[in-house]
């Protein structure tokens, strides 16, 4: 029998035995041949969800690559890869892209004084590299905003930069899409960041 526990020591399991497969073909074996199978992650759960007396499955060690589509918009990552390799490898191909972009970012940063990579943290983290930007016509969001009894002042105030974007001929109406809460763009901002 192996032991195993969260990396508290709250949740606690002695099973048959611990697997680490690296393959399909493997994990495939294990599974055909453990009369019980439990799946642990990080051990970060306080939940036993992982205690068992069968076999207990690491998937930490599965091989992959993350693979990122072309137009940047769906990233799939390989079961059981930690959240801190995932993020390693994405923070790689933002750097990549500050790479492709160069010239661009250098003159967004002579311009703005915004450094690339604080460009392109924002740029992943609100919209996935511009692939959801949002769906919504946004006038009508701040509009509704506006009117709400929560935060109407904040909502004012962004529906009235929203119209000064259509006003100075940046954006057309039809053009103006975006989050539930009038965020545009692939940074997500809000209008009266852009005025």
């Amino acid at each position: 029998m192996a032991a195993w526990s969260n990396w508290s020591g709250s949740v606690s399991a002695a099973p048959t035995a611990i697997e680490r497969p690296r393959t399909e073909a493997e994990l495939s074996a294990i599974v055909a041949r453990s009369r019980k199978v439990r799946v642990v992650g990080a051990g970060h759960s306080f939940m036993p969800l992982c205690e068992t007396d069968g076999t207990l499955l690491s998937l930490a060690d599965m091989e992959g690559e993350v693979e990122v589509s072309a137009d940047l918009s769906r990233a799939s990552a390989p079961a059981g890869m930690s959240l801190a390799k995932l993020t390693e490898t994405l923070w790689a191909k933002g750097a990549s892209l500050i790479k492709q972009n160069k010239a661009l970012f250098d003159k967004i940063e002579a311009q703005f004084g915004v450094p690339a990579p604080v460009i392109v943290a924002f740029w992943a983290l609100e919209s996935d590299f511009g692939a959801d930007t949002g769906k919504l016509p946004i006038l009508r969001s701040l509009t509704t905003l506006a009117y709400d009894c929560r935060r109407p002042d904040m909502f004012r105030e962004q529906l009235m930069a929203a119209l000064k974007i259509v006003d100075r001929g940046d954006l057309q109406v039809s053009e103006m899409i975006g989050s539930w809460a009038g965020e545009l763009g692939a940074t997500q901002f809000v209008p009266k960041h852009y005025v």
